[in-house]
Parts: C-alpha cells; structure tokens; sequence
C-alpha cells in the first residue's frame, strides 16, 4: 500500500471533490422543487429520480470499467456530473430540475468505480484500510458541501449549481492529469469473456454475506435519504422565522422588483446578498409591529 499512497491520495481528493459538490446541491434541491409547485408524487419522483438511474447506470458503469479502463469511466461519469449540476443551476422548469437529476444519476458511477481503483491497487490485507479512506472523503466532502452550498446560495440561487459543477470538473482535471490507469490487461482481457448479466448478480446476492451487507446498506441509505429530502421542509414548518432570519428562495426574489413566476426567477441572477435582503424583511417586521403597537 506504501508504493501506491499518490494513487490512493489522488482518489481521495477526487472522492471528497465530487462529494462536495454533491453536498453543495441536495439539502437545497427540495426548497429549489417548491418553486414549480409539484404535487406530493412527482416531487417525491425528483427525489428518487437520480437513485434510479443511479440504481440502473452504476452496474452498467462498473462493468465498463472493468472492460476498458476506470479512467474512461471516471472521465466521463465527472463531466456527466458537471452537466447535472449545470443545468440545476439554470434549471427554469420542474423538467429541467428532472432532466439534472437524471443525468447526474445515469453518471453517478464516479464512486464505485473510484472504489475499484483502491481494489486494483491494495492487496486483501491493505484493502479495508483503502475502502476506509474512500469513505472518510465521502463524509468529509458531505459535511463541507451542505456548508458551502448555503453560502453560495446567499450570492445568487443559481451559484450552487455552477459550483457543483465547478468541483466536478476539478475532479476531471485530476483524474485526467494525476490519475495513471490502475486496470491491467489481464484484467481487461478476463472481464471482456464475461459480460455482466443477470445470472451473475443473482449468483452474489445469494452469497449470505453480501447480501445481509447490501440489506444494511440499503436501510442506512434508505434513512439518510429520507433525512435529506425532507430536512429543509421540515426545518422552515417546526422553526418558522421572521422575515428577517428567512433564507428561501421566494424571500430572496421577492426584494428584487423583477416577475415572480418560477421560470424567470430561477433563471435570473439575484443581485442582492442576503444580509441586505435580511436588512430590508428585518424592517418590514418592525414597522408591522409598530403598526400593531399603535393600534
């Protein structure tokens, strides 16, 4: 595992890159959704929309990678990503948000085929220690991500969709420059005799091991996206603020004097920050109150 520390180093910055875009978008998704007015169905279909086609592609992905290379499929899985993100940010319709989601899940493969790159080059002794690091950029960049993302957010509600994108593509450039190709050509030529099917999936489901592992995988999983996808409702319903301490996207637009449909304002720049968005609700409420006092 020493040989290779660079390789192992390189995989991490590339993990904790991406999670940090990924981080910057999800807790805002939900609030960005409400701004078309989807009925209860077709947001919770947003919300799954990316594991979907996660759950479809990631297989697909990770078999490519064992055929042709995991450089290929980190390169084009990152940009994939980069367009999601993209059209996130200048999303202007429920579909736009659905068309993001979806290309970012049919892309999603960068993880697990980051994870085959530490099995190519740790041994059975060194590997655990090798999934550990992988797992340690993936909840460091999903600690940093949400943070970031609400600074941005403050700017401009397109600026953390460009920002994701943004991390994406230092991702790609890393893997482009740093990254050698860690699949060798036995490798290549043994996956190409045994395309992925469905015999062979069933075949290590059944394996007692691996699937109580995936059952915990899918449970935890499960309830962090329950979490995720309801945490920023949830906090504006049980804590509502005044309009000072309000951080939405309608408080946000509703300061500009431009056209409030959905479309327009999730298309436009927002040229006021928050604090003096915050500043100008803060005096609304008090003058209310005022009026109150003196009736």
């Amino acid at each position: 595992m020493k040989q290779h520390r660079a390789k192992i180093g390189i995989v991490f910055l590339i993990v904790f890159i991406d999670l940090v875009g990924f981080g910057i978008v999800i807790p805002i998704l939900p609030l960005y959704a409400e701004e078309f007015g989807p009925s209860p169905v077709i947001f919770g279909l947003l919300m799954a929309s990316f594991s979907i086609m996660q759950f479809i592609a990631a297989p697909i992905l990770g078999r490519l990678s064992d055929r042709i290379g995991r450089r290929p499929v980190l390169l084009v899985s990152l940009l994939g990503s980069a367009l999601g993100y993209v059209l996130f940010g200048i999303a202007g319709s429920l579909g736009m948000l659905f068309a993001s989601r979806i290309i970012d899940g049919i892309s999603g493969g960068n993880i697990s085929t980051a994870q085959a790159v530490i099995a190519d080059i740790t041994g059975p002794e060194d590997r655990a220690k090798g999934m550990g690091i992988i797992g340690a950029a993936f909840g460091l960049g999903f600690v940093l991500g949400p943070a970031i993302g609400a600074l941005l957010v403050t700017v401009a509600p397109w600026l953390p969709g460009i920002g994701a994108a943004v991390a994406s593509l230092i991702a790609f450039v890393l893997v482009l420059t740093r990254l050698p190709e860690t699949l060798d050509t036995d490798a290549r030529r043994e996956a190409r005799r045994h395309p992925l099917n469905l015999g062979s999936m069933a075949e290590a489901l059944g394996h007692p091991f691996v699937g109580l592992c995936l059952l915990m995988v899918f449970f935890s999983i499960f309830a962090f996206a329950n979490f995720e996808t309801t945490f920023a409702q949830s906090d504006l319903t049980e804590f509502p603020r005044k309009p000072a301490d309000q951080t939405t996207l309608d408080d946000r637009t509703q300061h500009t004097g431009v056209d409030e449909e959905p479309g327009n304002r999730r298309g436009r720049k927002v040229e006021t920050k928050l604090g003096e968005l915050g500043e100008g609700g803060f005096e609304v409420g008090e003058s209310e109150d005022r009026k109150e006092d003196h009736q």
